[in-house]
């Protein structure tokens, strides 16, 4: 089972739920992905253990990662986001902790909040400030070299547009935004969302950069999943949910009464190459009881393949945070949700991997190219 249970979420958000609207232009097409009652691949656990290379981190008093956290991409070396401690805590690429990045506090270098943060060649970004959005930059060491404000209100995400490096802000002043900062001059260059009036952002991180130079965009219970580009912003893919289905505002007692019902289920993450489409989706049932699932679409042929369900396998694998042009998928294990799988507790031991249910997480790569190809033997 997850450990962030669906009152948790709902208790840590907003919990109103907004459609996308004002997008500069339409997309030529929307490609519906069939999710509830949809037909899928199995890719076994044994197929993926078999072509899996992990590395452990490495822990520590020093370094201890908390429940709820993030793998930031890098080219180099692993940096996670603690989203409790608020602070970045940086692994080399063997796993051994190097240092910590940000630290939480009003004196010089310090900061009140963060609420997401990107890495950028050498430097770390941490999008910080309260009541205003601003950017505290640290060396991947740790130093602190400067904060800059870009905004006088607050905003919850923040990602580097490809080509321009224009920052894209979301959530500014908790309103359903996207907006485009020039980083030269510091002006709004663009504003893509249109806040609805009197409503609240989902405090997520809704950004990821796809392989071929644009970013995807997706919010927590939303199933439309959009891409930006230098044109603007389009709705990508449409993801059929079934009665899980959210597209439109829904008043926030009626978003709990359908929660409290029949549950619902949660887009974790998006990722995209040329060939495939990565989505990581969270089922929170109406009992407490909640589960992770990976699903792989090939654009080629619109074949969806998922991780395999069994005892709970892909439950322990945390959203993937990277997909590259190989079809290199990255993602992370919780130890303590591995050790009550069959299929991860016969690894470990097969392997002499002595983990704990108490160790930080592990970091594991496979390609998407390679399981399927062995699936569809």
């Amino acid at each position: 089972m997850l450990q962030i249970s669906l009152k948790l979420i709902l208790s840590r958000f907003f919990f109103l739920v907004l459609i996308l609207a004002g997008c500069k232009s339409q997309p030529k097409t929307t490609q519906t992905i069939v999710i509830n009652g949809g037909k899928f691949i199995e890719i076994s656990s044994d197929n993926i253990l078999a072509n899996i290379a992990l590395t452990p981190l490495e822990t520590s008093p020093e370094c201890m990662i908390g429940e709820q956290f993030r793998v930031l991409e890098s080219e180099r070396d692993f940096y996670i986001l603690d989203d409790v401690s608020k602070l970045i805590t940086r692994f080399g690429a063997d796993g051994q902790f190097l240092n910590i990045i940000g630290k939480k506090g009003k004196g010089p270098g310090e900061y009140v909040e963060m609420f997401d943060a990107i890495v950028s060649g050498n430097a770390v970004e941490l999008l910080t400030g309260f009541p205003s959005t601003e950017v505290t930059y640290y060396t991947a060491e740790g130093f602190f070299i400067e904060r800059k404000k870009w905004l006088e209100l607050a905003s919850l995400s923040l990602i580097t547009q490809p080509k321009s490096n224009d920052y894209l802000f979301y959530g500014t002043s908790w309103g359903r935004k996207i907006q485009r900062i020039d980083k030269n001059s510091g002006k709004i260059a663009d504003s893509m969302l249109v806040n609805t009036e009197g409503a609240k952002v989902f405090r997520v991180h809704p950004f990821s950069k796809t392989s071929y130079g644009t970013i995807l965009f997706c919010e927590l219970f939303i199933n439309k999943i959009y891409e930006i580009n230098s044109e603007g912003i389009q709705e990508k893919y449409r993801l059929d949910l079934g009665k899980y289905t959210i597209e439109q505002d829904m008043p926030t007692r009626d978003f709990m009464k359908r929660a409290s019902e029949t549950g619902v289920w949660a887009i974790d993450r998006a990722l995209e190459s040329d060939d495939y489409l990565y989505i990581s989706i969270s089922r929170y049932m109406q009992d407490g009881n909640s589960s992770r699932s990976h699903f792989i679409f090939r654009k080629s042929d619109q074949v969806i393949f998922t991780l395999s369900e069994k005892d709970s396998f892909s439950s322990a694998f945390g959203p993937a945070y990277h997909l590259d042009q190989n079809g290199d998928l990255f993602l992370s294990v919780r130890p303590l949700e591995a050790i009550n799988c069959k299929a991860w507790t016969h690894y470990f031991e097969t392997n002499r991997m002595n983990i704990a249910e108490d160790q930080n997480p592990v970091l594991v790569k496979f390609n998407i190219r390679s399981i399927i190809k062995n699936t569809e033997k």
